[in-house]
């Protein structure tokens, strides 16, 4: 498997102090349940979150779809080592897998979720996790997904410009000029904002998307 991956900040050694970071930084508390409630709409029995990081996640979809078959996958294995070691997370599979080809059947999920993920990749990069994203969407499945959009307000476009040093300006150019949904549409998605919050790190989008 390929090491081309940017660890959660950027810096390996910063990996066990990424759920702090992520908790004072980005409104976590909304943010993860607003992703929640989308992700809920559809009652979706299997569900994967690609880029799941340290699991804060998906351990909050496991505990509001106690009957789902959840898998969380990650390149990042020290990442990947705290998301299981989270009380919760037991049911959960965890995989560790390059997302832009991810080790998953064709039209195996209902549901795909990204959190504060695509803006680790440069436009390429992106497009590829999509293309792998349709495949093993089911014909009805939806892509649901929480990220940087363009930054709203002084402070926020103050706060963006951490995450665009610490992610880099190519990976974080999209979601800066509010571009984002437009790659998504690129891939083949018809894509729906569903809401938009504001934190101190700058304003994050969530995005449904189904395979057109």
């Amino acid at each position: 498997m390929s090491e081309n991956y940017v660890p959660p900040l950027r810096f390996r050694a910063l990996t066990p102090v990424y759920d702090w970071v992520v908790s004072w930084s980005t409104a976590e508390r909304r943010f993860r349940q607003a992703l929640v409630e989308l992700v809920a709409d559809g009652d979706p029995a299997t569900i994967v979150e690609v880029g799941c990081g340290t699991g804060s996640l998906v351990r909050l979809l496991a505990a509001r779809h106690p009957h789902a078959r959840l898998t969380g996958l990650d390149a990042d294995r020290e990442a990947l080592a705290i998301a299981a070691s989270k009380p919760g997370n037991a049911g959960v599979t965890f995989v560790r897998g390059d997302a832009r080809a991810l080790p998953l059947r064709t039209a195996s999920r209902d549901a795909v979720v990204t959190s504060l993920f695509f803006h680790h990749l440069d436009d390429a990069g992106k497009a590829q996790v999509l293309g792998e994203i349709r495949r093993v969407l089911r014909p009805a499945g939806r892509l649901l997904v929480g990220d940087w959009d363009a930054p709203e307000g002084l402070t926020s476009r103050i706060g963006f410009q951490a995450v665009r040093w610490l992610d880099g300006h190519a990976n974080t150019r999209a979601h800066a000029t509010g571009e984002f949904p437009a790659i998504l549409r690129r891939a083949g998605f018809r894509v729906e904002k569903r809401g938009r919050l504001h934190a101190l790190a700058g304003t994050l989008g969530l995005w449904e998307a189904r395979a057109q």
